[in-house]
């Protein structure tokens, strides 16, 4: 009985020994024939790349004709903050995509201010920079701390991500009639940083609400209310301001 159980027992080193040397040899020749983990790189479009090649370095991500944010610098270099892409699971506000230039110090005038990126993506989100240009009005170059939006609508405002929800309600005085008050607007909005989100109803007509590092305030309501016609919720437009909380 005693040999029987010594036989099992090393049958049952002999299994175990082939499985792990087995499976160092498919490790070995897996990382050596190119398999890669299944892990995803998160593009700027919101699509996603996956590893492949002999060093299982991600694809090169979507190409566009040119792309905008706030140029900031670190130990790596520079890199675009721009709003962070729809889908994916991102919880954050904004997104950092990896910018290579020759010129290292080439573009440091342009630090912390909105510029306008062209150039073509060879590997992952790293961009090679063609061409850096600071950001036209039209682009959010000229005021990057306002935005318009609109109901349904989302966007990223000096580091705030606003989403306007609905119109809570609408008590302005309408246009050529005399009020005791000018009234407000209530609007339901969500904001997002990289740190904290929050869903809030702001008055036009309140202070400033402090969010995050942040002070978010409505700085105008379009379009006049008047007697003779009723807005509908997708003709509403609201500009939100966004400074940095002193």
């Amino acid at each position: 009985m005693k040999k029987k159980y010594l036989i099992i027992s090393a049958l049952i080193i002999v299994a175990a020994g082939s499985v792990i040397y087995f499976s160092r040899e498919a490790g070995e020749k897996g990382e050596k024939g190119g398999f890669c983990t299944t892990d995803a790189l998160l593009c700027p479009d919101s699509s996603g790349v996956g590893r492949r090649g002999e060093k299982c370095a991600f694809a090169a991500c979507p190409n566009k004709p040119s792309f905008t944010g706030e140029l900031w610098k670190d130990g790596n270099g520079y890199k675009l903050i721009m709003p962070s892409p729809v889908g994916g699971g991102v919880s954050s506000a904004t997104y950092s995509m990896p910018l290579l230039t020759e010129n290292t110090s080439l573009y440091d005038s342009f630090l912390k201010k909105r510029v306008t990126v062209r150039g073509v993506f060879t590997e992952g989100n790293t961009l090679n920079v063609v061409d850096m240009t600071e950001a036209s009005a039209s682009e959010g170059g000229s005021d990057a701390k306002e935005g318009s939006i609109g109901v349904g609508e989302t966007k990223l405002i000096s580091g705030v991500k606003i989403t306007l929800n609905s119109i809570v309600a609408d008590s302005r005085c309408p246009a050529g009639v005399q009020c005791i008050q000018a009234g407000w607007v209530t609007a339901n909005v969500s904001l997002l940083s990289d740190t904290d989100k929050e869903t809030v109803n702001m008055n036009s007509n309140a202070s400033p609400k402090g969010f995050d590092s942040f002070l978010v305030s409505i700085v105008d309501v379009t379009p006049k209310k008047t007697v003779s016609r009723e807005i509908a919720p997708s003709d509403y437009r609201i500009m939100f301001r966004v400074d940095d909380m002193k």
